[in-house]
């Protein structure tokens, strides 16, 4: 599959989260040459030719300025709030979503998703297990009302969201550690 062939989704960057556990904004970590926000800007820009869109619950933070961002629909609502705020913006099918914080992450596993057939489904996931990863997935825009009301009956999961609609698995290969995020200062000292 060409990039041509992805003209019927947006790429979007899940980029809110508090960092609690890593206690530094763990977007702006440097792996080798870049932060791991701009490795995951670069990654999907490079995958779809286009460049995705980053989605936050802070408005203080500055990013680039060529970068286009929205903001979360409801703040402090974990991803649920800023994936409905990104099925609102798509325009186009389907809409791409990652998190900042998988620094193994390749064009190549992306591709198994993208290559994926959708007809019939819903959410397409990433998987290691057969479980759905939420946060690495194939949303259709079709989906948006469904999300909308489980954010406003304050049912935030997502992973519990996705078991009720058509979705599949897409197993990365076995070995890979495309899905190991960095969540710890523990984390980083592996990486490194």
């Amino acid at each position: 599959m060409n990039n041509k062939d992805h003209k019927d989704m947006t790429g979007y960057i899940l980029a809110g989260g508090k960092s609690k556990r890593m206690g530094i904004d763990k977007r702006w970590i440097k792996i080798g040459q870049y932060s791991l926000i701009e490795r995951t800007y670069h990654l999907l820009t490079n995958t779809l030719s286009h460049p995705p869109i980053i989605v936050c619950n802070d408005t203080e933070t500055v990013f680039p300025s060529t970068w286009e961002v929205i903001h979360d629909k409801v703040l402090g609502k974990g991803p649920l709030g800023g994936l409905v705020a990104l099925l609102e913006h798509c325009r186009s099918d389907w809409a791409l979503v990652l998190p900042v914080d998988l620094p193994h992450l390749t064009s190549e596993v992306i591709n198994l998703l993208l290559a994926s057939p959708r007809n019939g489904y819903e959410v397409i996931t990433l998987s290691e297990s057969g479980d759905p990863e939420p946060m690495i997935a194939l949303y259709s825009k079709s989906t948006l009302n469904f999300w909308t009301q489980r954010l406003n009956d304050g049912n935030l999961s997502l992973y519990k969201g996705i078991r009720k609609l058509k979705w599949k698995p897409v197993l990365i290969p076995i070995g890979s550690q495309a899905l190991t995020n960095l969540n710890t200062p523990k984390d980083l000292t592996k990486l490194i």
